[in-house]
């Protein structure tokens, strides 16, 4: 993200991201970004060591969130996004668990857009951060 830091909160239905490192992918026809956790199975959308996957970065919507980071204000959401989708672009391969709903589970590139670190969320099921 160009060295850019937004700072900013959300209200998530059940908890919140695990503490972490995340690549930011395409986003799907929603238009909310992929976090794709940097862990041991990368490309899975799942967070190792915890029951979390399909974490997502998106607009606020309703304000209410299954986990994911939502942005609640409109012009803030507008520079993250601007910030992201300007940022170099890298290659990756990823299962296409969500952007191709007919070849699931097989792998597919996809593009990093950004890197994501997560300070403050919660920590893994091994009490580990």
């Amino acid at each position: 993200m160009s060295g850019g830091q937004i700072k900013g909160k959300s209200v998530p239905f059940f908890e919140g991201i695990p503490f972490g490192v995340y690549d930011v992918l395409l986003p799907n026809s929603d238009g909310h970004f992929r976090l794709e956790a940097r862990d041991d199975c990368y490309g899975d959308d799942k967070v190792s060591n915890t029951k979390k996957s399909q974490l997502r970065l998106h607009e606020r919507g309703s304000g209410t969130t299954i986990g994911c980071i939502s942005i609640l204000k409109d012009d803030k959401w507008r520079k993250i996004a601007k910030m992201i989708n300007e940022a170099k672009n890298i290659g990756v391969m990823a299962k296409s668990l969500s952007r191709n709903p007919f070849n699931r589970g097989e792998p597919e590139e996809n593009t990093k857009l950004a890197i994501l670190i997560v300070e403050n969320g919660i920590k893994n099921e091994n009490g580990e951060d």
